[in-house]
């Protein structure tokens, strides 16, 4: 098996032509693993990366291989006592850049799965008047408002803050419907 490419840069390229098939296939959920030798093991990653998103260089400990047998004054390097596995998900490739759109997903998925709980906010704080700078000097953090009330960034505050939070509502609420 191992002798019939006529070197490693022939070897490389065989390589890279199956990993372009690997990409074309994967689906998009897909992972991969690809076991590779100690020696070309570097070599191999870096190709991997031009296609995929390598999440991990496994490397499988061998403690009873054949290694165990040799003459260790005899060998001119360390006897490959490892085995090399390449564990790597899939990307939309080279002409696209790294991201599957996850991130994209991801933020879709927090702002309609948190849609009732900004809505929540943002109807409180507009029903009351709250402006952003009454927001800031409760809590002390004048960069805040935008995300715990706008929808792009939207960020739930913590629980400090949104005692605050509750603190300056109800004050102001108070205010408000005692008039």
């Amino acid at each position: 098996w191992d002798n019939q490419w006529k070197g490693d840069e022939d070897y490389l390229k065989w390589l890279d032509h199956c990993l372009a098939q690997f990409w074309r296939v994967l689906k998009p959920a897909g992972s991969l693993y690809l076991f590779c030798g100690h020696r070309l093991a570097s070599d191999i990653e870096i190709m991997m990366r031009e296609r995929f998103n390598v999440l991990n260089h496994i490397i499988w400990a061998k403690p009873s291989g054949r290694w165990n047998g040799c003459n260790k004054e005899s060998l001119r390097a360390y006897f490959p006592a490892t085995e090399r596995v390449l564990f790597a998900e899939h990307y939309h490739g080279p002409y696209r850049g790294k991201s599957d759109g996850y991130a994209a997903k991801e933020r879709e998925l927090k702002q309609h799965i948190m849609a009732p709980l900004i809505s929540y906010f943002r109807n409180a704080r507009a029903e009351l008047g709250i402006t952003a700078k009454q927001i800031a000097e409760a809590t002390g953090k004048k960069n805040m408002v935008s995300h715990w009330f706008g929808a792009s960034q939207w960020q739930l505050p913590n629980e400090a803050d949104y005692r605050k939070l509750q603190a300056l509502f109800s004050r102001i609420a108070a205010e408000k419907f005692q008039e």
